[in-house]
């Protein structure tokens, strides 16, 4: 230290203390910095999905209905590949070419009761089958 900062070794220590707590204020204020960039478009993303409001699914023999505040479409039940379900949640998946992965998440609390979730899954099988076999029927 003495060949870097001549004269008193307890300047030399004050310098040496004075930068690295400079450098450290300065990486601290770099990452506050990048924390309030990313929390900011966490926010402005947040407020654009809270457009959408409520999303509505509905099923019935003609197909799957997603309405919210931004679209309203119907998509027939030739366009899905399996109705699944877990402890937690109905997946519809959609039959995407390509590396594609689409599926309606239905979790099985929005539902009153179990009992009320089973049924959706069952009615909403029982139209995709049938769909099935008008399309097996149509073809022969």
């Amino acid at each position: 230290m003495n060949n870097l900062f001549p004269g008193s070794y307890s300047l030399s220590i004050l310098i040496v203390a004075f930068a690295i707590v400079l450098t450290l204020l300065i990486l601290l204020l770099l990452f506050s910095f990048v924390f309030l960039l990313m929390w900011l478009a966490a926010s402005r993303s947040h407020a654009v999905l809270g457009k959408r409001g409520v999303n509505v699914l509905a099923i019935s023999e003609q197909g799957v209905q997603n309405r919210n505040a931004l679209s309203n479409g119907i998509s027939s039940w030739q366009a899905f590949k399996a109705i699944e379900e877990d402890k937690r949640n109905i997946y519809l998946v959609m039959d995407q070419p390509g590396r594609i992965f689409m599926t309606h998440m239905i979790p099985k609390r929005f539902f009153e009761s179990p009992t009320q979730a089973a049924r959706f899954v069952e009615r909403a099988r029982g139209y995709w089958q049938q769909q099935a076999m008008q399309v097996v029927i149509n073809r022969s």
